[in-house]
């Protein structure tokens, strides 16, 4: 099991386990960072802590393992902590994959996911991401950033597109006031047009499940919405906001267009 910090947004691993060497993680993990840099990019590359690298190589085998019995009906949730937050288990309308990364940016989504390859397509894939790319040691709002969070993100929606059959991008959640030191609420709504603008139909649709959680103070959470500085109160609520499941498969059994199997 896993617990996330409120504080960092990092997990702590707990319990046994197989584990990849944490330096053979950590150089495959550094070499895909450097695939997805932008040329002449000026952005401080964050350094991996100790915390948020010994949870990347405690997830790597959990995920593995889970995208080993991806089946083609599942919903395969990718991305920071609000990804891995929202759980595993059994949708309306079939499993729910978790392949998500506390307290990771896009860049290392990237690379985490790079070595776990999906047996077969999942129905959904879901991408949350964001949070940890608004810091303000990033300066997140410079030209050089937005490029680099921009070709980073394209970077996963193309390893993503062949792992699920249609992709779903979530906006970037709002923030707490008392996060404002360390992110910058300014960058949310412009992160979040990024992730729009690489979002394109037929096969990618752009959503925002934290639309009522948003206060009138551009980026800020309204009250009550977190449960700390940047995690959400009701991560249930994100998911079902999600629209994960067709209507027709929402329907009581037995309904003749429950029994159709009819998917999108």
């Amino acid at each position: 099991m896993t617990s996330v910090s409120p504080v960092t947004g990092h997990a702590s691993p707990g319990g046994p386990g197989p584990r990849r060497p944490l330096h053979r993680f950590l150089f495959g993990l550094g070499l895909g960072l450097l695939a997805v840099t932008v040329p002449g990019d000026r952005v401080p590359v964050r350094r991996l802590d100790r915390a948020f690298a010994a949870h990347a190589a405690a997830r790597h085998p959990v995920v593995a393992a889970a995208l080993a019995q991806v089946s083609p009906d599942a919903v395969l949730i990718m991305g920071n902590s609000h990804a891995e937050l929202a759980g595993a288990g059994a949708l309306a309308c079939g499993p729910l994959v978790n392949a998500g990364l506390a307290g990771a940016q896009a860049a290392e989504i990237t690379a985490f996911l790079a070595g776990l390859p999906v047996t077969r397509p999942a129905r959904l894939g879901i991408l949350i991401v964001g949070t940890n790319d608004i810091l303000r040691t990033a300066t997140p709002l410079s030209s050089a950033a937005r490029a680099r969070f921009s070709a980073e993100v394209a970077a996963s929606l193309a390893r993503l597109g062949g792992q699920t059959r249609s992709l779903r991008v979530a906006a970037v959640p709002p923030i707490g006031r008392d996060a404002v030191g360390k992110r910058d609420p300014a960058a949310v709504a412009v992160y979040s047009e990024i992730l729009r603008g690489l979002c394109r139909a037929p096969t990618c649709r752009f959503v925002d499940p934290f639309a009522v959680l948003r206060a009138d103070e551009p980026g800020l959470a309204r009250p009550g919405a977190l449960s700390d500085t940047v995690h959400l109160a009701d991560y249930p609520a994100m998911l079902n906001a999600l629209d994960l499941c067709p209507a027709e498969r929402q329907r009581p059994p037995g309904s003749e267009a429950s029994a159709s199997g009819v998917s999108r």
